[in-house]
């Protein structure tokens, strides 16, 4: 990928971590515990570049607690595609790939019509390197949600990783739109 087009893409790029606390913001049946979690785990991921072995060692903790608190509402709630969602998201940050794949996988089996579960088990797919499964469940993903930004920024990645530099900047520009567009009005509001 060429630097100005990794320039390019990254002027789109969205922090998952900072999707993720939107999210589980806007879910009010998850339990004060797994937002305070989340949030602390996704705040926490930010500043996650420091070299200090005692922030790394708290970090891990804190995604530990909050795997421990995403299995109890999950046992308290076993059909909630979120919950496998948000433990899927913890997992593939402590690097346990295979069980995060398997939680994005019952969150779509759930719920197939949530994008979210697509968006992110994409995005889990080609960081192991299997771009083209990624990019089938983008597809989906905007397939269910045409207007979800952050997928057509992974994408865009993936294909100027696949040497789709076309494609890529017109996923780029697509987020850009996005980025700029006012919301809908609500439809109560849309005149008849």
């Amino acid at each position: 990928m060429s630097a100005n087009l990794k320039r390019f893409l990254l002027m789109s790029a969205v922090s998952s971590s900072s999707l993720l606390v939107g999210v589980v913001s806007a879910e009010p049946s998850l339990s004060a515990s797994v937002q305070t979690c989340v949030s602390s785990v996704a705040s926490a991921r930010d500043k996650s570049c420091d070299n200090n072995q005692d922030e790394k060692e708290q970090f891990r903790e804190l995604q530990l607690l909050t795997i421990r608190e995403l299995n109890a509402s999950i046992a308290k709630s076993p059909n909630e595609d979120f919950l496998y969602v948000r433990k899927g998201f913890i997992l593939s940050e402590l690097g346990d790939v295979v069980q995060a794949l398997a939680s994005y996988d019952r969150a779509i089996s759930l719920n197939p019509k949530n994008p979210q579960g697509y968006f992110y088990r994409g995005s889990l797919r080609f960081k192991m390197g299997y771009a083209n499964l990624a990019l089938q469940d983008y597809a989906q993903a905007l397939r269910l949600n045409p207007n979800f930004r952050e997928v057509y920024v992974a994408r865009a990645f993936v294909r100027a990783e696949l040497g789709d530099e076309g494609g890529a900047i017109a996923d780029s520009a697509q987020a850009r739109r996005l980025t700029h567009e006012p919301p809908p009005p609500p439809p109560s509001l849309i005149p008849r």
